[in-house]
């Protein structure tokens, strides 16, 4: 008799595009971005996360990439100041500091870093949260974060799958303008926005998904892609003991399970390889012995640092100087 299967499993699927030790990936979209995107660095991809913070529409990601893109500098009129602090409307609040000129050498210190690192990227991760936007009133722009300025400031709207489809025609135009080779992913956020209600959310997240299939057929030269993120947590773990104790962000174990999924569509079988041997060096560096004078701690050491060197040889781009440090490695 065959084994009966109690839930939907979202089937593997598989890019001719392999993620490697040799390519950049920049990760830019919401909270559920940084998981995978943390994942990625931890295991010592060459990565570039967030370099606006978290975003959650799509328009405000759009707008990053457009200033990344441009390589622009923002200026001190670019900013506000609300409750003792200068704040980017463009910016997450961990760009937000006391002082004007702070704030603005932070800004355009990740934002030159990011111009350099899209000309060279090999793959870009796009994750949309929400189609819902706010619009500041004084500018009639849509914002990233709202600093907790009074709702009164602000119009709240839904964002239009044709608003978005013509806004990203034109960026990509733009980006296959800086780099011919890059590789575009979408993905939409599994975290759910509730502030707008149950049924708010479920709009919201069809127009994110209409949007995307439409920019997907427009390009046939498989240059843009879809990573399931948003189906294998609301269909393949639909239960609610792979949240967090809110009840709406994916918990640990969903976040590991997404991400071997992630793994099983990108990576080599020789990336999986080196990738297990590089977590078990990164673990080994969280090992506490209670006693450091043990032959065999002694040998384990050993055995550690060599692997350290082999991979090091192997892959000299890769940043090992906290492990090397902690094992003595020259």
């Amino acid at each position: 008799m065959q084994k009966k299967i109690f839930r939907t499993i979202t089937p593997q699927i598989r890019y001719q595009y392999d993620i490697s030790y040799r390519s950049k990936v920049m990760f830019i979209g919401s909270c559920f971005t940084e998981n995978i995107g943390k994942r990625m660095t931890e295991l010592k991809f060459d990565t570039l996360i967030n370099p606006f913070g978290i975003l959650y529409n799509p328009i405000s990601v759009e707008r990053a990439l457009q200033y990344i893109a441009g390589e622009a500098e923002f200026t001190e009129n670019d900013l506000i100041f609300h409750n003792e602090l200068w704040h980017s409307m463009h910016h997450h609040g961990e760009f937000s500091r006391t002082q004007p000129q702070d704030s603005l050498n932070f800004i355009n210190s990740n934002l030159k870093h990011a111009a350099l690192f899209l000309k060279q990227a090999d793959f870009l991760f796009l994750t949309f949260g929400s189609a819902w936007v706010y619009v500041y009133k004084k500018t009639q722009e849509i914002v990233a974060n709202c600093h907790k300025i009074p709702n009164t400031e602000f119009d709240l709207r839904m964002l239009d799958p044709d608003q978005i489809l013509i806004e990203y025609f034109q960026l990509i135009k733009l980006l296959n303008t800086i780099n011919p080779k890059l590789k575009i992913i979408f993905t939409i956020s599994p975290v759910r926005h509730l502030s707008n209600g149950q049924t708010g959310n479920f709009f919201s997240k069809s127009v994110l998904a209409v949007a995307i299939q439409q920019l997907l057929s427009m390009y046939a030269d498989e240059q843009l892609f879809y990573f399931p993120a948003y189906e294998i947590m609301m269909d393949d773990l639909r239960d609610y003991r792979f949240f967090a104790s809110d009840m709406i962000h994916p918990s640990e174990d969903a976040v590991n399970y997404v991400f071997d999924y992630f793994q099983n569509t990108f990576f080599s079988n020789e990336t999986t390889e080196i990738s297990s041997e590089i977590e078990k060096i990164v673990k080994a560096c969280s090992h506490r012995p209670f006693n450091t004078d043990t032959e065999s701690y002694a040998s384990f050491k050993k055995t550690v640092s060599e692997k350290l060197k082999t991979i090091s040889e192997r892959y000299p781009n890769l940043n090992f100087e906290l492990e090397k440090s902690y094992f003595n490695v020259v």
